[in-house]
């Protein structure tokens, strides 16, 4: 009895230290990390085990709005190796955040080897609604430096007076109303000029690729300083 208890511990000993043997390990690198909309990042996959690899596949599962490639690779032999995969985003609409990457390493008659990975993505692109407020922040700006120019060129004040004598006939309301409230007029017409503009500006529904705060608010002071307002000079002059 006591033979055959030793014989039986014997075997499961072997047992198991032959599957610990046989045992893949995957070690998966993702560089950068984390990894933007602009980046072209990589999958480092190193691979260990004891016997050969050969016929093995290796298969790499992204997160949703990403794509690797290759994505699946057959081993030909070999006991140490090493692939590199390229990572890419390919849905604009993905957000920041981290998420998680599969890579599996099987036979054709089982897994041997499972391990997952966190990918850190950040969006670099502004969003819509910011690159708006930044761009129309940009348009004051823009429009500011334009009154100071004006300032500089000696006009003494952007409404001249008129006089009666100016006045052969009767104005016409709006004619009357920009004359009394031109600097108001003319910001919300350089406002809406530049909000149109930057509208214009998107790709789609969302800025440029690479998009952030500085190129929106630059693009919206040079809006705000080239509007045009030959409209409302050519009212100013109406008499």
């Amino acid at each position: 009895m006591k033979r055959r208890t030793l014989t039986f511990g014997i075997m499961l000993w072997a047992a198991t230290a032959t599957g610990a043997s046989t045992q893949s390990v995957l070690k998966i690198e993702v560089n950068p990390s984390p990894i933007s909309d602009t980046q072209v990042g990589q999958v480092v996959i190193s691979t260990t085990a004891a016997t050969e690899l050969k016929g093995a596949v290796l298969s790499v599962e992204p997160p949703p709005g990403f794509k690797v490639e290759p994505q699946t690779v057959r081993y030909t032999g070999g006991t140490e190796i090493r692939e590199v995969m390229t990572l890419q985003r390919i849905d604009p609409t993905a957000l920041s955040g981290t998420r998680k990457l599969l890579v599996r390493l099987r036979n054709d008659t089982a897994v041997l080897a499972t391990e997952t990975v966190d990918l850190t993505y950040e969006d670099s692109t502004l969003s819509t609604s910011r690159y708006l407020w930044l761009g129309l922040l940009g348009v004051i700006i823009g429009y500011i430096v334009k009154l100071a120019l004006k300032g500089l060129a000696a006009v003494p004040d952007p409404i001249p007076p008129v006089t009666e004598s100016q006045r052969v006939t009767a104005e016409h309301w709006f004619v009357a109303f920009v004359r009394k409230h031109y600097l108001g007029v003319d910001f919300t017409l350089t406002m809406l000029i530049g909000f149109l503009v930057l509208l214009g500006t998107l790709t789609g529904v969302l800025p440029p690729a690479g998009t952030r705060w500085p190129a929106a608010v630059w693009t919206g002071a040079a809006i705000g300083v080239l509007a045009n307002n030959e409209l409302l000079g050519s009212l100013k002059r109406s008499r």
